[in-house]
């Protein structure tokens, strides 16, 4: 069985002849992994492919002042430790929805953002694995993120109670950015792409960061209108992704047709709960901690976790299992060897 067979049949929430894995983030040396798996990949291994993205446009150059560095929306970014964080925003004094129409914003249909997607795209699917892709500039994967990224947080949370109908037309720019995007995108690699990857952080550790009433006035009918957009393009599944806990959307992501659930965060949510509650309605991928267990943890406490995933999440199909984000540099390649040693374990019984 190959791993776009595997991860088809956990989406559908069937069996398979193993429980499927994916990767993501900083690499493991390939000589530790050519000694513990006989590859010089993690990928070669896993069943997804890596996430496939835009390329920047060959006509903009981002701008750097001050340490400062400006994206295509105009957002200023300043490394902190191994991260960009945002620290200036175009909007922050803009309150006239008339006012976006000036702005200068990226254009979807520069075909240099697309160049050799397909044979990306190609490349993954032939060696069996299921392909994956975004279809967004930068790091905006859909219409809240991009919004306060633009805005800051507090001006965005704030306006959908005294200025919605700025808040509306922001949205709706990034909603209309978006299905320009993935129209280009369906164009290359529609025919071949499993996943249609988008999403939206609105969860905090705890909670939400928005009510989730506030999901469901601003946010809910943009993505089912994006969503429904999506499956008229492509058969690939919508991935959804959405860091912290947002037990409290997951009903209505699955409502307007989110099929796949990213990243399962084990401590945000509880992944029994998960698996109780919405098991046999949406397939969950991610689980493997990397707050603490990936990059702190003993490789008992590795071998441990991927374990306690198989028991709370692997049963009855509806699980990837692979980390719970994008591995970080400071996580040590020995902790990822082990995970993986500890997946492939897990699924080949060699306990």
């Amino acid at each position: 069985m190959t791993g776009k067979q595997r991860v088809h049949k956990a989406i559908k929430k069937e069996t398979s002849d193993r429980l499927p894995c994916f990767y993501r983030g900083k690499e493991p040396h390939p000589v530790l992994v050519r000694k513990a798996f006989g590859y010089n990949s993690i990928y070669e291994i896993v069943d997804i492919s890596p996430f496939i993205k835009l390329q920047p446009p060959k006509n903009f150059e981002p701008v750097e002042k001050n340490e400062i560095v400006y994206d295509e929306f105009g957002v200023g970014r300043k490394k902190y430790g191994f991260n960009m964080e945002i620290v200036d925003f175009p909007l922050a004094d803009v309150n006239d929805p008339r006012a976006l129409d000036d702005l200068n914003w990226p254009d979807p249909k520069d075909k240099s953002r697309y160049a050799n997607m397909r044979k990306q795209a190609l490349y993954w699917q032939a060696k069996g694995k299921a392909v994956a892709a975004f279809a967004a500039p930068g790091n905006s994967v859909a219409i809240f993120e991009p919004a306060w990224y633009m805005t800051g947080m507090e001006k965005l949370l704030t306006d959908m109670y005294i200025n919605q109908a700025f808040v509306a037309a922001l949205l709706d720019k990034h909603l209309s950015l978006l299905f320009d995007f993935w129209e280009m995108v369906l164009q290359e690699i529609g025919d071949i792409l499993d996943l249609a990857c988008i999403g939206d952080d609105l969860g905090s550790q705890g909670d939400m960061l928005i009510s989730p009433q506030l999901y469901r006035d601003f946010i809910k009918p943009r993505h089912k209108t994006l969503i429904d957009y999506i499956k008229t393009k492509t058969n690939a599944f919508i991935f959804y992704h959405s860091c912290g806990n947002i037990v409290k959307i997951i009903n209505d992501l699955i409502e307007i047709g989110v099929d796949v659930l990213d990243p399962i965060q084990p401590k945000a949510m509880d992944t029994k709960l998960l698996k109780e509650n919405f098991g046999n309605r949406i397939c969950f991928i991610g689980g493997v901690d990397e707050q603490y267990t990936l990059p702190f943890g003993s490789s008992g406490e590795v071998r441990n976790e991927v374990k306690l995933r198989f028991q709370e999440l692997g049963k009855n199909g509806g699980f990837i299992i692979g980390p719970a984000h994008w591995i970080q540099p400071d996580t040590p390649d020995e902790n990822i060897i082990t995970m993986y040693d500890e997946i492939m374990a897990c699924i080949y019984n060699r306990q």
